[in-house]
């Protein structure tokens, strides 16, 4: 039985409020770092409780009977719960969320990664979640990474990018299933800012089924996806799931 069956999403998001004793959480997350569907479902409650928890900011405070504003960007977070859930709604459906912990940025975007280049940061460090082995997806995710490391040829150290792949994903990574070698061998020869990491969680299960696990000469293995991501998110990355 899959463990995301046995968890209800109130368990969940006490877990990720914190709201939880130490015992629990313990076992949560030995949950988490064993099922690929519970840790997208944690995920996924990350994301909408930095969503809410922007959009009920304090509002800015009218100057001279007039609103402040600040000059009108792409990225900027919506000012009402609504907004941002529906943004989310439409970044999950459409296969893109971008979040940052600790910039305060929250962009939705089903068009391009690139968008990260509009955040006002001098370092745009970007975690790019592959969980998806559809072709159009994977395209399009390589293509808007390699623009952004294109847009920033002249000073790469001004960004950084991790791809990391797990669950129906890691088949970008597979030596006997990638759909891309050839581009992920350029690109990683190309630019150094870039690391193509496959979720060592997965290889195990694919192996407990039979199956034997090759992948290609530029991904490195991590011991689980989640964490990686979790502790970058925490670090101010910018999240991206694809």
């Amino acid at each position: 039985m899959s463990h995301g069956t046995i968890y209800s999403d109130e368990q969940l998001q006490a877990f990720v409020d914190d709201e939880i004793n130490v015992t629990d959480r313990a076992e949560i997350m030995e949950a988490v770092r064993l099922d690929d569907d519970l840790a997208c479902r944690v995920c996924e409650l990350l994301q909408m409780k930095d969503n809410v928890r922007l959009a009920y900011r304090e509002p800015e405070q009218p100057v001279g009977g007039y609103m402040s504003r600040q000059p009108a960007r792409q990225w900027q977070v919506p000012a009402t719960a609504a907004a941002a859930l529906l943004i989310f709604a439409i970044g999950t459906t459409t296969g893109v969320v971008l979040q940052s912990y600790n910039n305060g940025a929250t962009i939705s975007t089903g068009s391009t990664v690139a968008a990260v280049a509009d955040i006002e940061q001098e370092m745009k460090r970007v975690i790019i979640h592959i969980s998806s082995a559809e072709p159009q997806k994977l395209d399009e995710a390589l293509t808007d990474t390699e623009e952004l490391l294109v847009s920033y040829k002249d000073r790469p150290e001004l960004v950084k990018i991790e791809v990391v792949a797990n669950a129906a994903g890691l088949e970008l990574l597979r030596a006997d299933t990638s759909p891309y070698p050839d581009r992920i061998r350029r690109m990683a020869q190309q630019f150094d800012n870039i690391s193509f990491l496959a979720c060592s969680r997965t290889i195990e299960k694919l192996r407990l089924r039979g199956i034997d696990v090759h992948l290609l000469p530029e991904a490195e293995t991590i011991p689980a996806a989640l964490e990686e991501i979790v502790d970058r998110m925490q670090q101010g990355w910018v999240y991206i799931r694809v």
